[in-house]
């Protein structure tokens, strides 16, 4: 599914206006390495209550900021929580049917390539 020249404007112009704890919230999501953090991860590297960060993660998932990740155990209590990941506007790659990327129209099969790709 394509994106709109229209979303990814919309999504360029929701982060200059965060502040206060939301941008605190998206800068450290944004900031945080491997598999993205839980509420309990950030309530411990922000040194806020998991409700305040609770109640970001849902402004910030409303405004098209940021999206569900996988879920993890945390550290800390052992739960099983969901992981947030800054939003990145990606174009979906076109696909041959075979699989394959398909950069320039038309399946590998159709150009005369092999299974392997070789002339």
């Amino acid at each position: 599914m394509a994106i709109a020249y229209t979303s990814i404007a919309a999504m360029a112009s929701i982060v200059p206006k965060l502040s206060g704890l939301r941008l605190e919230v998206y800068s450290a999501i944004r900031s945080w390495q491997g598999t993205g953090p839980s509420i309990e991860d950030l309530a411990v590297k922000l040194g806020r209550k998991e409700s305040s960060i609770c109640a970001r993660i849902d402004e910030l998932r409303a405004a098209g900021a940021i999206e569900d990740g996988p879920f993890k155990t945390n550290e800390r209590s052992g739960h099983v929580a969901r992981t947030y990941l800054v939003m990145v506007w990606r174009e979906p790659a076109a696909h041959a049917g075979d699989g394959q990327l398909d950069l320039f129209g038309g399946s590998n099969q159709s150009r005369g390539h092999g299974a392997y790709g070789a002339a």
